[in-house]
């Protein structure tokens, strides 16, 4: 008797589909650079080597290239540009160096290689 009422109520239950919350989720933009003036842009390979102008340059001359920038006219925004595969390390010390240097403006983007 119990069995045929389990079997009753499976048949007869009605299963509502609840949706869950709605979100809308934010359209991704690009980040730019307002300053029309060129930012120092510099590609971190996937070993950690830092390239600054598709030369590579050692983490040491990383602030002076910086510096150099600022004091040649340019923005001093700065854009690293890491591989995909680049361990967080590498790309930290650079933003340690940006925000010692008091860089306003630091944007960080995944590449498949320090030459793209």
């Amino acid at each position: 008797m119990v069995f045929i009422l389990l079997i009753f109520f499976i048949v007869t239950t009605v299963f509502v589909d609840e949706s869950g919350l709605g979100i809308d989720t934010p359209t991704p933009v690009p980040p730019t650079i307002e300053n029309d003036s060129e930012p120092v842009v510099l590609r971190v390979s996937e070993g950690g080597s830092v390239y600054y102008r598709n030369r590579e340059i050692a983490k040491d001359a990383i602030a002076s290239a910086i510096v150099n920038e600022r004091n040649g006219g340019g923005s001093g925004s700065v854009i690293i540009e890491a591989h995909e595969r680049t361990k967080v390390s590498a790309v930290s010390e650079i933003l340690d160096i940006c925000s010692a240097l008091e860089v306003e403006k630091v944007v960080t983007k995944t590449a498949r290689s320090a030459t793209e």
